[in-house]
């Protein structure tokens, strides 16, 4: 998932590098400005490809994206309006993509599973796709290896199962997954 996320950053850093021509810019700032996002996501993104781990350049992908998106909604009121909906859109797009792979950008073994002791009760190794259910490589009970099929509607019934207290906490559980990840990470 990671690299078609990557992918997808780089098709659009190719865009803007190509926007200026395609849509007719005529600023040569906003030309520049074009150019430069889609090369700095094109570098970063290129950057991930290569390294599981590196992160930095999503955070700069992040904050650059929602720059151009400012950019462009300020430029489409002075410059011109199509380029500035580009700009906003592709911005926003960068901004989202690269937001959702840097939890992507985490070298682990296994996701564990535990009771209120503290006891295992299962790890996850790997997750897959295979005849439309998802396939979990999974060890139960610290000793017991099994593989779990999640059929589609199992995983519509388990989302349906969520109140809205907890999809509004979400993000910020998986934020904060995400910075202990790394920091456990940072420790090896």
């Amino acid at each position: 998932m990671r690299t078609l996320l990557e992918a997808a950053i780089i098709a659009l850093g190719a865009w803007l590098c190509l926007s200026p021509l395609a849509l007719g810019y005529a600023e040569p700032i906003a030309i520049a400005f074009s150019v430069g996002m889609g090369v700095l996501s094109v570098v970063c993104a290129c950057i991930g490809l290569r390294s599981k781990t590196v992160q930095i350049n999503f955070m700069v992908l992040v904050a650059a994206g929602l720059c151009f998106a400012v950019w462009g909604l300020v430029g489409s009121l002075g410059l011109a309006w199509i380029n500035g909906v580009n700009e906003v859109i592709v911005g926003l797009l960068i901004a989202c993509l690269s937001a959702i792979c840097l939890p992507l950008q985490l070298d682990v073994e296994k996701a564990s599973f535990y009771n209120r002791g503290g006891s295992d009760l299962a790890s996850i190794s790997k997750m897959s796709e295979k005849k439309g259910n998802l396939l979990a490589k999974t060890v139960l009970l610290g000793s017991m290896p099994e593989t779990i099929f999640i059929r589609p509607e199992e995983l519509c019934k388990l989302l349906s199962l969520m109140d809205f207290k907890v999809v509004a906490k979400l993000p910020g559980m998986l934020y904060e997954g995400w910075k202990q990840n790394r920091a456990s990470s940072k420790e090896k």
